[in-house]
């Protein structure tokens, strides 16, 4: 692999010229995972969003959301969608402390499209909120399965699932390592993340 300029690995490229992506990434992530997509910056929507979340067509918050996604898919015409979350999570970390989310109201409702997530890496541990002990690994679990979630959620939304169909568009899970500078992807084949090096584009489409 060839280095960029940063010094940081390029581990994915979308080579194809008219290819237009958007990233839908969160707040929280301490580095753009931008820089994994080798398209002019022009071409490139990141969209930062707390715990990098979709909701599904017709939730109560899905309103801003679809708009923001509607447009990069109609008007914008992007190739890609990327969903990408990120290791040591702070949004996902704060779903296991529903103390500290009932001082935050607006920030535990969106947060409850993750709820799923949570609920999986607790009963997978054997655990639940009242028993929790927040380990890295259960974040990691939450994190992978949070990635998924948010894939399938945008797949309800009808424009992206029939853009999807006929080819037009792609859809791929991120989980993005900014400690180890590296990138993993989700692959339904295998129901796991990857690291992108000898994985085709092909090969992470939900």
């Amino acid at each position: 692999m060839k280095n960029t300029p940063s010094g940081i690995d390029t581990v994915h490229r979308i080579s194809n010229g008219a290819a237009k992506c958007l990233i839908i990434a969160c707040p929280d992530c301490p580095d753009s995972p931008s820089r994994f997509v080798r398209l002019p910056a022009s071409r490139i929507i990141e969209w930062t969003v707390a715990g990098n979340l979709a909701p599904p067509d017709k939730s109560k918050e899905e309103g801003q959301s679809s708009a923001t996604i509607r447009k990069a898919v109609l008007e914008d015409w992007v190739t890609h969608i990327i969903v990408c979350g990120h290791s040591n999570c702070r949004m996902i970390e704060s779903l296991f402390e529903p103390e500290l989310l009932k001082t935050m109201p607006y920030v535990s409702a969106w947060l409850r499209h993750a709820e799923f997530a949570r609920d999986a890496a607790l009963a997978e541990a054997g655990m639940t909120l009242e028993t929790v002990r927040v380990t890295p690994k259960l974040i990691r679990k939450a994190t992978e399965t949070n990635i998924v979630a948010q894939l399938k959620n945008l797949q309800t939304h009808r424009f992206v699932a029939s853009r999807v169909e006929t080819g037009e568009l792609q859809i791929h899970g991120w989980l993005y390592e900014p400690e180890n500078a590296r990138v993993l992807a989700f692959s339904p084949a295998s129901a796991a993340f990857h690291q992108i090096e000898g994985l085709g584009i092909e090969g992470m489409i939900l």
